[in-house]
């Protein structure tokens, strides 16, 4: 089982509004739009139906679990009409108080399946998220994420199935490890955030196996464009952001818009590594759009992108898969073959303010 990230925000619902009880133990039942008001410790047996609003009114410790041996499941519910802003479990954790989601399969359609705000603690662990598009009178709904962790978080040992971005490490010290994504047509499988979302430093991932397919949906849609979704790492960062530090990375997607997109808009982004590995044959440009290159990285009104380093292989560093413009320091790492640099790999060329390709 795998794990995702936690949230906040009250949740006004059709269903009866339920204020939390300490130490309570869900068994196959509905419990609706349930507001956990009080710290404790909340157990989840077999499968139960509802959405869990986290809104303490005393700090403390919240642990929301599933107990062994019962296949464990929360059924989030949906909300007819609503696509955005909406979550399975959400909630608001202050520096004096701690949640942690663990050993539990969460399944919906939810935006998100997991929000949290506030700078409390927050571990989320051993999670399954199942959270696909749900169509309803005609329409599909597809922003359907899985974790958004918020600042100070850990997510680890999950497995993550979603149709839209799946480990969302927008906030101070939010970091992932040992997840492994199963990518579903829309969003990215790491996001650091639309806008203004990302800010800080510490945003950490580490052993994160990305695998299936991302529909490209390219058409009209540029290297240095305002949509930085169905990439498998992506993001537009517009507040001063530092230490973005992707290791171990085992990528096999068949399909994406762009492999890397960063746009850094009047801000500054210092300190990236990107490292891992890329199944053979999975650098390429958009086949939908072969002008959107599989690595872009924008600096733009001022931005300036300092010491990054992308270290994915030998393709990966090729210029023919690059869009580089505006204020960009980045170094290609590409692998060596029997201790000889790879052909067409030996030169130190510049593009933008410098782009480096190194041996290995």
């Amino acid at each position: 089982m795998i794990v995702k990230s936690a949230c906040v925000f009250l949740v006004v619902a059709s269903t009866i509004a339920v204020r939390g009880v300490a130490d309570t133990t869900w068994t196959n039942e509905n419990i609706g739009e349930y507001n956990l008001t009080r710290p404790g410790k909340y157990s989840i047996e077999g499968t139960v139906t509802g959405n869990i609003n986290v809104e303490l009114d005393t700090p403390g410790d919240v642990v929301i679990e599933g107990a062994q041996g019962t296949s464990p499941t929360l059924q989030g519910i949906p909300r007819p009409g609503e696509r955005r802003h909406v979550s399975h479990i959400k909630g608001s954790v202050s520096t004096t108080s701690s949640l942690t989601i663990r050993n539990l399969t969460i399944r919906g359609d939810g935006h998100n399946a997991i929000e949290c705000a506030g700078e409390g603690r927050r571990l989320f662990e051993n999670l399954h998220i199942v959270n696909y598009e749900r169509v309803e009178n005609g329409k599909t709904y597809e922003q359907v994420g899985s974790v958004n962790a918020g600042q100070n978080s850990v997510i680890r040992s999950c497995l993550i199935e979603t149709g839209d971005d799946a480990l969302k490490l927008t906030e101070p010290n939010s970091r992932a490890y040992n997840c492994r994504v199963r990518a579903q047509k829309n969003g990215s499988a790491i996001q650091f955030g639309w806008g203004n979302r990302c800010d800080g430093p510490n945003h950490v991932a580490d052993n994160i196996q990305i695998h299936g397919r991302i529909a490209p949906n390219a058409a009209g849609h540029t290297n240095d464009d305002d949509n930085s979704g169905r990439c498998v790492i992506g993001g537009i960062i517009q507040n001063d952001t530092s230490n973005i530090r992707l290791t171990g990375l085992d990528i096999d997607v068949d399909s994406y818009k762009h492999l890397i997109k960063l746009i850094v808009d009047g801000a500054t982004l210092e300190g990236v590594i990107i490292q891992g590995t890329v199944a053979k044959g999975g650098v390429f440009n958009c086949p939908e759009n072969p002008s959107l290159k599989a690595i872009a990285l924008v600096a733009r009104n001022g931005g300036k992108i300092r010491n990054c380093v992308i270290d994915l292989g030998e393709a990966a560093a090729r210029e023919e898969y690059h869009y580089i413009k505006g204020d960009v320091d980045v170094t290609f790492v590409s692998a060596s073959r029997n201790g000889q640099q790879p052909a067409g790999e030996n030169q130190t060329s510049r593009t933008a303010r410098d782009r480096k390709v190194t041996e290995k």
